[in-house]
């Protein structure tokens, strides 16, 4: 679930984060009266680079922009606020984020002297990472630290403050990343995030209505269930058990030749036939030629599992599909899945060609 702007922002300004005044417009809302900053809000980056942050010179540029905005929308998409910002004396900017390394399941601070700019263009020798433990959050000497590295000794009081409220976020807020960029060092000494990107766990926050959702329709299809759906502009829909091996395995496709037209991670837990089937079949949203499924199990059972894909797929001839079941029941569902004059086979290197093949094919998308 991502925050859009100001909603990341609240949470950080109620754990003591100087961020800029501003406002969210809407009816009767009056702008700052100098200079401005006129922001669209959506929960996706590169709003500069689409021309989603306008600068304004006074109160009604800022509200004709505001305007703007939420009457035709952003790259094609209705807007869900526009935020109005005072215009910041920015002297210097950095990158900080807080993550979940996956590695080691532990907390990472991650920060850069070069703020404001796609942390994936920063040089990795310019980025510091401070690794923390869950038991003990952030520590003085974590701050001292990284103020060391950033060259922000004199706002280190400041910056103790951002990193402790960030680390409050991750784990009272179930987030998964809090994000900073930037972080502006103003010509006043102040430091103020000015930015703010925080995504949190859906399943902590039920209640919490998301504004800018920019799922698609698949993907939102599959996440009341569990499992993880990312769709793609391939042709081949790949479906397995565990991130692992879903990645390795759409790669060891690509790398053969063919393309993807989506993911769906069932995760490493079973379920209801009934909900296997809904989750099989929706990944006919991609609109795929090939639904791949790539099974090795040890504690789900294969036979289940292909119950649901001949429930899902029984009446849909335009679609291939190809299985690789090896694991517990797996000759109970090569039986279902031969019956049902579907191809299975316990050989990975044999279901990729089969399902390549047959992706090539000439097929009305």
């Amino acid at each position: 679930m991502r925050l859009v702007e100001y909603e990341g922002k609240a949470l950080l300004a109620a754990r003591g984060v100087a961020i800029p005044h501003g406002l969210v417009f809407g009816p009767g809302a009056v702008p700052p009266a100098g200079p401005s900053v006129v922001k669209v809000q959506v929960a996706r980056g590169k709003r500069g680079k689409g021309g989603g942050i306008v600068m304004a010179p006074d109160a009604a540029a800022a509200s004709d922009a505001a305007r703007a905005f939420l009457n035709s929308g952003f790259n094609g998409r209705p807007v869900c606020a526009v935020l109005v910002e005072e215009r910041l004396a920015i002297a210097r900017e950095f990158y900080i984020s807080l993550i979940v390394d996956r590695g080691t399941a532990q907390p990472a601070l991650l920060a850069s002297r070069e703020g404001g700019m796609d942390i994936e263009l920063v040089p990795d020798e310019s980025i510091v990472r401070v690794d923390l433990d869950r038991s003990i959050g952030v520590r003085d000497y974590h701050v001292r630290a990284l103020a060391r590295a950033l060259g922000l000794e004199t706002q280190a009081r400041e910056l103790g403050t951002l990193l402790r409220a960030m680390w409050d976020i991750l784990i009272h807020e179930r987030a998964i990343v809090v994000e900073i960029n930037p972080v502006v060092l103003t010509h006043g000494g102040r430091l103020i995030a000015a930015d703010a990107k925080i995504e949190l766990d859906a399943r902590s926050h039920p209640e919490r209505t998301v504004l800018d959702d920019d799922r698609t329709g698949y993907e939102r299809a599959v996440a009341p269930y569990d499992a993880v759906g990312v769709q793609m502009d391939g042709r081949i829909a790949v479906v397995a058990s565990g991130a692992g091996v879903l990645m390795a395995t759409a790669d060891s496709l690509c790398k053969r030749g063919g393309s993807i037209a989506g993911i769906l991670d069932l995760g490493g837990f079973p379920r209801a036939l009934e909900v296997e089937t809904k989750l099989f079949a929706a990944t006919l949203m991609l609109r795929p030629v090939v639904v791949f499924f790539n099974f090795f199990t040890q504690f789900m059972r294969c036979d289940q599992f292909a119950r649901a894909i001949v429930a899902a797929f029984a009446e849909r001839s335009d679609v291939t599909i190809v299985a690789r079941m090896k694991g517990a029941g797996a000759d109970e569902a090569h039986r279902i899945l031969d019956a049902a004059g579907m191809t299975v086979t316990e050989s990975y290197a044999r279901a990729c060609e089969i399902a390549i093949a047959a992706s090539q094919r000439v097929a009305s998308r």
